[in-house]
Parts: C-alpha cells; structure tokens; sequence
C-alpha cells in the first residue's frame, strides 16, 4: 500500500471513529471499492487502524486512566470504583463474544465476495441506527452506581458483536447505556474509556497480520491519532443536540444501495 493510501485511510478512521457509524465498516467499504484490495486484508487493517484513535481517547482521559491503574492496586478501591469494575467486566465480557467472532471472521472473510460483505455491512449499520434511536428516550440521568455486575457482563457480551464490521461498537455501546438510562453524553464518555482499551488491545493484536512497512505502520498511527482526538471534544459538545442513529441508518442504506446489483449472489 502507498503512503497516500494509508493516510486517507488514516483520515476516515480519525474522523468517524468516535461517531456510531462502525468505522471499521466504512473503512472496508473503501477499501474494496476504491483500493480493490482483498477482504481479508480490508478487515485486518481496518482493526489495527483503531491503535491511533485508541491512543487519543487515552491520552484525552490519562487522568481517569491513572486514577483506575493506580486503584487497581487496592482491593478496597476494587470493591468502590464501580468505574474499575464497570472497565474490567465489559472488557472481559466482551472477549467472550469478540474473540471467538474474530476467529471465525478471519478463517471466513477471504471467501466471501466483497459486494455481499458490503450489503452485509449496510444491514447492520441500519439496525445498529434503529437499536439506538429505540433506546435513545430512556435516558433519565443515571450514573454507574445504578447498574450491577450482571448488566455490566451484558453490555461487555453485546458489545464484544462490535468485532463484526458495520456494527458500531461506540453505536451499541452508547445504545446499551442509554437503555439503562445514561444520559447521551455519559453515555458517550463511558464508550470512550472502555472502548479506548478494548481497541487498543484489538488493535496491536492484529499487528501481525498486515504487511505494511514501520514507515506506514507509524503513518497509521499517528493520523488517527492527532484527528481521533480533535474528535472527541467536537462529538462531545454536540452529542446533546444531535442524534447520529438517522445518520448511520443514512450511510447504511447507501451501501446496501450500492451493492444491490450484486444480491443475487446472496444464498437463498
């Protein structure tokens, strides 16, 4: 791949990252229709992009990072930091289901044609957008004291589905957390503490699989990084006004479009 190539791919990542719309899914789009590049290799790259946004979100909020690291080290602090548990359970909850997806994604992409990847891709970006719309107005204010460990695990096991490009993990995140009752904005800054780790994580593991150069490797890093974390504080001021569920609705019935006349390859 060319060093233009990577950091247009760099710039898609930085700027939609953060917003419910499953970049990884936006980014295999492109990165089939426009650089005609296998599945397989979409999908890799499209995870390892999210190390430089994850590296944002981390340093956006290394004072609450810090803070959870350091309480780590307590048991006490275990038992009362209801946000230490809230990251370590959803993190770990969300293996159950990630790991075992991403196996079976990686063994199964190559076979798939990429318009039927595509169609797949808008289907679920459009659910994605109704799950957050259907649980937008019950929001009522509550915080992490007011949910247990067993919602915590369900929210982890939900979110870990986010693996699968064109399901938004801050879109089903978000949805989650507004169900119980989270506020938009809580809702939103929870996504991105946990979500920061979890691809982070996701991220550096897929590092193996690419055959990019250190020049471009560092290059699809550093792009994400410094336009993920301008992100963040724009998203963050207008997440009260806006609803981003009728835009991802919006780009995923696009590309169920653009795929439409390749659905007769679809079995059944």
């Amino acid at each position: 791949m060319r060093v233009v190539e990577v950091a247009l791919l760099g710039i898609i990542q930085g700027i939609l990252e953060w917003l419910p719309i499953s970049s990884s899914g936006q980014l295999i789009y492109f990165m089939l229709k426009v650089f005609n590049v296998s599945v397989e290799e979409a999908y890799n790259l499209s995870l390892f992009l999210h190390v430089g946004t994850a590296l944002a979100v981390i340093v956006r909020y290394r004072n609450t990072y810090v803070k959870v690291v350091k309480c780590a080290f307590s048991f006490n602090c275990w038992r009362e930091n209801k946000l230490l548990q809230f990251i370590a359970i959803v993190i770990a909850s969300s293996a159950l289901t990630a790991l075992p997806l991403y196996i079976i994604l990686t063994k199964s992409l190559s076979a798939i044609p990429g318009d039927i990847v595509t169609f797949i891709i808008g289907v679920l970006l459009v659910l994605s957008g109704l799950l957050m719309i259907t649980f937008r107005s019950r929001s009522r204010g509550k915080s992490l004291d007011d949910i247990n460990v067993k919602d915590m695990v369900l929210i982890g096991l939900i979110t870990g589905f986010s693996i699968i490009p064109g399901i938004s993990r801050s879109g089903i995140s978000v949805a989650m957390l507004l169900y119980y009752g989270f506020s938009p904005v809580s809702a939103l800054e929870l996504s991105f503490i946990v979500g920061g780790i979890m691809t982070f994580i996701g991220g550096l593991l897929n590092l193996g699989s690419l055959s990019l150069s250190v020049p471009l490797i560092v290059l699809a890093i550093v792009i994400p990084f410094i336009l993920g974390y301008m992100v963040i504080s724009v998203l963050l001021r207008i997440a009260r006004k806006l609803n981003f569920s009728y835009f991802a609705m919006f780009i995923g019935i696009l590309m169920i479009l653009s795929s439409l006349p390749y659905t007769s390859l679809l079995p059944g």
